[in-house]
C-alpha cells in the first residue's frame, strides 16, 4: 500500500485516457422550441394597447364633432342683391325677433324702447308674421303679402341701393298715440310711453301691437292695431273707456268702506259720508252709540265716469244709515232711534290696484 506522503514513481506513466477519434464529432443539439407561455405574454400586451388606441381615436373624433356643435355656427350670408331679396330679408328678420339685424337692414338710423327683441317678441306672441311672399314691386317700393296672425295683409317697403345690395329705407314707422284722457298712460307691447304733452310718437315695426294702460280698470278699446305703412302710418285711435268689470270692482270697494264705517259706531266718523249732529240740549252719549246700514248698502249705486283729463272717476251711492244711542232730554235719559237716508258721491282714481276713492259732496 503507499503512504498517501509517498511520491509517485516517475518512471510509473498515469493510466491512459481514453480520447476522441479526429472524425469523431459530437452529437448534434436538437432545437427545443420556445414554450408557448412566451408567446401568449406578447399578445397579452400588444391587443390592450390597440384596444387603448382605438378607444383613444374614438374619444378625440367624439369631442371633436361636440366642439364643432357646440361653437357658435356662422350667420348664413343673405343676398340682397335685389329689391325683392333685401325685402323679404328684412321682414324675415323681424318675423324671427331679430331686431337688431332688422335694424341693421335700414338705411335711417332709428332706436327706441318698441325696437327691442323683448317689445318685439311681446308683438310677435299676440301675432305671428309668416307666409311671407313678394306681390309686388313699384319702382322702388317692394309689397310684401304675408299674414300677422289669422290676418292676411301687405306690408309696402320703400328700398334704397347700398353699393351693389338694397336696404329698407327705415325699419320702423313713426305712430303717433294720443290718448284720450290725455293724462292716462300708454303702454305699447308691454314697455310705457314716455313723451312730454301727452302726445306719443313711437316708433314701431312692422305688425301687430297692442296697447294698454298697465290698470285693470281701464282700456283701450281700439287696443290693437296693424303697422304696414312705414312711410305715413295711420295715428291710432287711443280713446281711453273704463273696463267692464270696473264698476263691480269700485262698487265693491264702496260697500267695502260703507260697512268698515258702519263698525265704528260713531255719529261723525272720519273719512265717512255721514256726520250727524245732535240738538245742544239733547245731548248723546258716545258711548251708547250704535250704528248700521239698513239693507243693501249700495243697492242706489251709480257707477263711475271717467274724467275729460284724467284717470280720475266720479259717481254717486245712497244708503239708510240705522242710529241707537240714548239721548238726554231735560235731565232724563231717554232712548234714542233714528233712520238716515244719506247720499253720497266719491272720487276713485282708475290707475290704483284697489282702486282707491275718496266721499266728495
Amino acid at each position: 500500500m503507499t503512504s498517501p506522503w509517498q511520491r509517485p514513481d516517475p518512471d510509473q506513466s498515469p493510466p491512459p485516457r481514453d480520447l476522441p477519434h479526429p472524425g469523431d464529432r459530437p452529437p448534434a443539439r436538437a432545437i427545443e422550441p420556445e414554450p408557448v407561455a412566451r408567446h401568449r405574454s406578447i399578445w397579452a400586451w400588444v391587443v390592450p394597447l390597440a384596444l387603448v388606441s382605438a378607444l383613444i381615436l374614438v374619444g378625440a373624433i367624439v369631442l371633436r364633432a361636440r366642439s364643432q356643435a357646440s361653437a357658435p355656427q356662422p350667420t348664413p350670408v343673405v343676398r340682397n342683391d335685389t329689391k325683392e331679396a333685401a325685402a323679404v330679408a328684412f321682414l324675415t328678420a323681424v318675423s324671427e325677433g331679430r331686431a337688431s339685424d332688422a335694424l341693421a337692414m335700414s338705411a335711417t338710423e332709428q332706436n327706441g324702447p318698441f325696437l327691442t327683441d323683448e317689445a318685439l317678441r311681446a308683438s310677435l306672441d299676440q301675432a305671428p308674421i309668416s307666409d311671407i311672399g313678394v306681390e309686388g314691386v313699384d319702382g322702388d317700393v317692394v309689397r310684401l303679402k304675408h299674414r300677422v296672425g289669422e290676418e292676411e295683409t301687405v306690408t309696402s317697403l320703400a328700398m334704397e341701393p347700398k353699393g351693389e345690395q338694397w336696404q329698407v329705407e327705415r325699419a320702423a314707422a313713426e305712430v303717433l298715440v294720443a290718448p284720450r284722457p290725455e293724462m292716462v298712460p300708454v303702454m305699447v307691447d308691454g314697455v310705457k310711453a314716455e313723451a312730454p304733452g301727452y302726445e306719443y310718437r313711437v316708433l314701431l315695426f312692422p305688425g301687430q301691437h297692442q296697447m294698454s294702460t298697465g290698470s285693470q280698470w281701464l282700456e283701450f278699446p281700439n287696443g290693437t292695431f296693424t303697422v304696414t305703412d312705414l312711410s305715413e302710418p295711420e295715428p291710432v285711435d287711443a280713446t281711453v273707456a273704463v273696463a267692464d268689470e270696473t264698476e263691480a270692482g269700485v262698487r265693491r270697494v264702496v260697500e267695502e268702506r260703507l260697512r268698515s264705517c258702519a263698525q265704528r259706531n260713531e255719529l261723525a266718523p272720519e273719512g265717512c259720508p255721514w256726520n250727524y249732529t245732535a240738538p245742544d240740549d239733547q245731548p248723546i252719549d258716545p258711548e251708547s252709540v250704535q250704528t248700521s246700514l239698513v239693507g243693501d248698502p249700495v243697492q242706489d249705486f251709480e257707477g263711475p265716469t271717467l274724467n275729460e283729463h284724467d284717470a280720475l272717476a266720479t259717481g254717486r251711492v245712497s244708503f239708510t244709515l240705522q242710529i241707537t244711542a240714548t239721548i238726554t232730554v231735560e235731565g232724563n235719559p231717554q232712548p234714542f232711534d233714528q233712520q238716515m237716508e244719506v247720499e253720497s258721491g266719491y272720487t276713485t282714481d282708475l290707475l290704483t290696484e284697489a282702486p282707491d276713492f275718496t266721499w266728495s259732496e
